[in-house]
């Protein structure tokens, strides 16, 4: 079994406001044209690879969108999963309306017709990164039962989730860490045994440098200051 997960594409926050923290954007924007790109990319490298499993999304417009993107280039079926949504860091539900899975439907031509969530499907907050593990760890365990091949399209947090829950013992603390940037990629390849045999951090080679970003932060300009 394969699981790649990714974090969506660049989003569009020209609207939030400049108190807000750009990593954690507490709405519900598309992606930005920069965003697109960096999808079709992923995309470009997934088909390449020769990726033909299911691509499950989080709910926001901006994993969707990164999905759809993905999924025209691999012609896969997207379904969705609340459970990898972005973790919600102020008190209660998040101040916006997410969509409804008619309308997800209609404007995400990919995702399955069968699949069905429950409206509203906000995860209520205060979250912490320990809380995002425990809702998502269930849900991996399930999919580890399965020998398919999948892609996850999520967020900072829930990227880091899957990262620590997938890795467990194996993670080795000595790697240097590396920065979950937007369309960057990691695969975890288990055995029949579903025992980690391979694994790959936070991939960017499939995009080139000028374009990749991390919500706000560019790829790019930092290796100009480093240099």
């Amino acid at each position: 079994m394969i699981i790649h997960v990714t974090r969506h594409g660049q989003p569009d926050l020209n609207q939030v406001s400049w108190e807000a923290n750009p990593d954690i954007p507490l709405c519900d924007p598309v992606l930005t044209e920069k965003g697109r790109i960096q999808a079709k990319y992923l995309g470009k490298f997934l088909k390449q690879k020769k990726f033909k499993g299911l691509i499950i999304s989080s709910p926001y417009r901006r994993t969707l969108e990164t999905a759809q993107i993905i999924a025209e280039q691999t012609n896969s079926v997207i379904t969705i999963e609340p459970v990898i949504q972005e973790v919600v860091t102020k008190n209660g539900f998040p101040e916006f309306e997410g969509l409804n899975i008619k309308q997800i439907q209609r404007y995400y031509n990919n995702v399955s017709k069968g699949c069905d969530i429950p409206y509203p499907w906000f995860s209520q907050g205060p979250e912490t990164l320990i809380k995002v593990k425990k809702r998502v760890a269930p849900f991996l365990e399930q999919l580890l039962k399965s020998d398919a091949e999948i892609l996850l399209v999520g967020h900072g947090a829930s990227v880091h989730a899957c990262k620590e829950l997938l890795l467990k013992s194996a993670f080795d603390k000595n790697i240097p860490e590396k920065h979950n940037w937007n369309c960057s990629i990691s695969s975890y390849i288990f055995d029949s045994s579903k025992n980690l045999k391979k694994f790959s951090l936070f991939n960017i080679g499939h995009m080139p440098e000028d374009i990749i970003t991390s919500n706000k932060r560019s790829y790019s300009k930092e290796l100009q200051y480093a240099g």
